[in-house]
């Protein structure tokens, strides 16, 4: 069986060749290798978070203290706690216990494990428990984190859900057999958490509470719900915190979460992008072998133009793209937004009926996907059109790299052999790899939900008739959603807009930069004439096969994903 170069090992072990060979041909302080070095870090540091959801006090925090601690009864995580008092808890293993309290600006605080479970959590985006203990050293790459319920409060839920929404490798959800069904909202947030992940496992808990034949019952019944909407077979696996085989059990499903797609998708592509900037600083290299040290000087100064026609035109193109964003890109998310919400009246009533915290995160759930989906969508097509429009006669023909673009927001997937070989390729995987981050750029659209979600609650009338509750769900708070969005959207937009014109001018000019280093270098060399052509080829050319060599496996594993 081949082995995939697509792990942790196998990436560093590329990327440290890569670096060897840079070093080798005198370019070891360049930019593609300082950059080489960073990813390094980069995928030695790559974690995998698998989200442990559902509804408040379903016991996922119980479930969690008995697989850290077996059946000890030690409370690391708190439990039965209040809705306000939730956050997310990242748990990972270190020899020494501590906490990381890390604010909404970034900034991290350090402290004792009991002080952050007394502290407030007010205005912090998540915790983090560094805990010695051994199962959590064992799931290695795999980060649990202990999520709020999704029946908490709004703002709690919305700010925990954002954050991890790009960078959940799975999640398992946890449902209580307390209540004996798979209640509107644990529906509608599976729904949607499908938008997220693929990889969702289930898990019955409680279950010490009920016979076995009753507590079949309630499991099948619950199984058959989740099924209805995910439309294939899951596995429900039953289980207590007081059991004592539910520590194998937690283990065993964490376990079984394979990390490697997101690994592709945060870190692969990178890589890949490197490896094809280390390739095409050999071959500016290696072209550059037959010319003078004048033409070299020429060439240098053509690509100092390019620079300079790209800012040019990204300057030119800055208005335009950010209008279109702000004009355009509103209404096609807004319009997706209320789609989705008048497709889904019935299920607003019920959940209005259920009080104002209920309809509030079932509002979120219906939103939060379309956001994050609507958005990119229409990111996809503008950048595809922008990078055309300002590569376009510069590079060559530029029409390959915006069909290209459409499957950053996709998870990057077909990349790889289907343009690897095209002009220009070092380009456009430079830019496609680095225009990732946009994909982390949609968290704070959907945080906004926070700011007017619990205003629209509070329109809600208490205590009418279900058809006069319809009707001000369709006449008034839909209408009112979509103004809002309308009017706040238009800000983020234009921030997506701005740092992907950033990011488009800093890619091109790392390919640009990186090719005059290597020329340069060359030039330098044959100037004091300690160049032989001949070995300098030759030792090229055995470079550039090895760097071909690990991009065409690494680009098999990259295709499978």
């Amino acid at each position: 069986m081949e082995e995939m170069v697509l792990t942790k090992t196998g990436l560093i072990k590329d990327l440290n060749k890569a670096s060897d060979i840079l070093v080798k041909h005198e370019l070891g302080d360049s930019k593609v290798a300082l950059d080489v070095g960073q990813e390094v870090k980069a995928v030695e540091n790559f974690e995998a978070k698998v989200l442990m959801v559902g509804t408040f006090s379903a016991g996922k925090s119980a479930l969690l203290n008995t697989f850290m601690d077996g059946v000890s009864g030690e409370e690391i995580l708190k439990e039965n706690i209040s809705m306000e008092t939730a956050i997310a808890t990242e748990l990972r293993y270190s020899e020494q216990a501590y906490a990381i309290k890390v604010k909404q600006d970034g900034s991290r605080e350090k402290c004792s494990i009991e002080e952050a479970k007394s502290a407030d959590p007010t205005g912090y985006l998540k915790y983090e428990f560094y805990l010695p203990i051994e199962n959590l050293k064992k799931l290695k790459n795999i980060v649990i984190v202990d999520m709020p319920g999704h029946s908490s409060g709004v703002k709690e839920h919305n700010k925990a859900i954002a954050q991890y929404i790009n960078s959940a490798a799975g999640y398992v959800y946890v449902i209580s057999s307390d209540n004996g069904t798979f209640d509107i909202q644990s529906q509608n947030f599976l729904r949607e958490i499908q938008h997220y992940s693929g990889e969702i496992k289930y898990v019955l808990t409680k279950c010490d509470k009920h016979a076995k034949e009753d507590l079949n019952d309630i499991a099948e019944e619950i199984k058959d719900n989740i099924e209805e909407i995910v439309e294939h077979d899951v596995t429900l696996t039953k289980t207590s915190s007081r059991y004592s085989d539910a520590q194998a059990t937690m283990y065993s499903l964490f376990s079984s979460f394979d990390p490697t797609d997101l690994l592709a998708a945060k870190e692969g592509y990178k890589s890949y992008g490197l490896l094809e900037s280390t390739k095409g600083m050999l071959t500016e290299q290696k072209q550059a072998l037959v010319l003078d040290t004048s033409e070299i000087d020429k060439k240098i100064a053509e690509n100092e133009a390019k620079k300079a026609s790209l800012a040019q035109r990204l300057e030119e193109k800055r208005e335009e793209y950010l209008a279109k964003l702000k004009t355009q890109g509103t209404e096609k998310v807004v319009s997706k937004v209320e789609d989705k919400l008048r497709q889904n009246v019935s299920a607003l009533v019920r959940a209005a009926k259920g009080g104002s915290n209920t309809f509030g995160n079932t509002v979120s759930s219906l939103i939060r996907p379309e956001l994050s989906q609507a958005t990119s969508d229409f990111m996809t097509a503008t950048y595809g059109e922008l990078l055309e429009d300002v590569t376009s006669g510069i590079f060559g023909d530029s029409n390959y790299v915006a069909d290209r673009a459409g499957t950053l927001f996709g998870g990057l997937k077909d990349f790889g052999q289907k343009y690897a070989a095209k002009e220009n390729s070092r380009i456009a995987t430079s830019i496609l790899a680095g225009l990732a981050i946009v994909t982390d750029f949609v968290a704070p659209i959907v945080e906004l939900i926070i700011l007017f979600i619990p205003e629209i609650v509070g329109f809600l009338t208490k205590n009418i008739q279900e058809r006069k509750l319809r009707e001000q769900i369709e006449n008034e708070i839909i209408p009112q959603i979509v103004e809002d969005l309308r009017q706040k959207l238009p800000e983020y937009m234009e921030q997506v807009g701005s740092d992907t014109l950033k990011n488009i001018e800093d890619s091109i000019n790392l390919q640009i930069d990186s090719a005059n280093e290597a020329i340069q270098k060359l030039r330098d060399d044959k100037k004091e004439q300690e160049v032989n052509l001949d070995e300098k080829k030759q030792a090229l050319d055995q470079s550039l096969n090895e760097i071909a060599d690990m991009m065409s496996e690494m680009e098999k594993d990259l295709d499978k994903e």
